[in-house]
């Protein structure tokens, strides 16, 4: 069993905002390849309603994090490439049905709906990217909104370290399986 979980940056006293995710002390996982390439191509200001950029870690800069200190290249001849196409959080408010309950405004629930889209490629230096995979992960968290700032941020926190833990076994999988390297 792998542990993820990220590091803060800075450790936050009960009811002050959460530290910052990074990833510099996660394990290495050693890939059959010569180079290791991490890419964006994802813009999450192109994305009309995406909120990730509001968000304590947005997800697609905790992703390149993570991966950036993940992955290694352990020698070989092919190049890894993962490619992150999306990283999207929408959110809506889900209303309170009981209309007794409603009328204290803090009874609404806020749905972020996490988006992640991530292409793992073997190119062959000299020839064309050979086949490659997708993953792709929809997820969605619910809080209520009488938590405080700093326990939606703790929770969103959490939740990105989850999606980012099922998307490491996931590439892991591929990679060993459908890439070979």
């Amino acid at each position: 069993m792998l542990g993820i979980g990220a590091c803060t940056e800075t450790p936050h006293p009960e009811g002050k905002p959460v530290a910052r995710q990074t990833y510099s002390h996660v394990g290495k996982y050693g890939i059959a390849a010569s180079d290791i390439q991490i890419e964006r191509v994802y813009d999450p200001m192109a994305l009309k309603g995406d909120i990730s950029p509001t968000l304590r870690t947005p997800p697609h800069v905790a992703i390149i994090d993570y991966a950036t200190h993940r992955y290694m290249a352990e020698g070989g001849q092919d190049i890894f490439r993962f490619v992150l196409e999306q990283a999207s959080v929408t959110k809506r408010v889900i209303p309170q049905a009981n209309k007794w309950v409603s009328w204290t405004g803090m009874a609404d629930e806020d749905e972020y709906r996490f988006f992640i889209v991530v292409s793992l490629h073997r190119v062959t230096p000299g020839q064309f990217s050979g086949p490659g995979a997708s993953i792709k992960m929809d997820r969605t968290l619910v809080i209520p909104q009488r938590k405080s700032i700093a326990e939606r941020e703790r929770l969103q926190t959490e939740f990105v370290d989850d999606v980012i833990h099922d998307l490491d076994d996931r590439v892991r999988l591929i990679v060993e399986e459908q890439l070979g390297l």
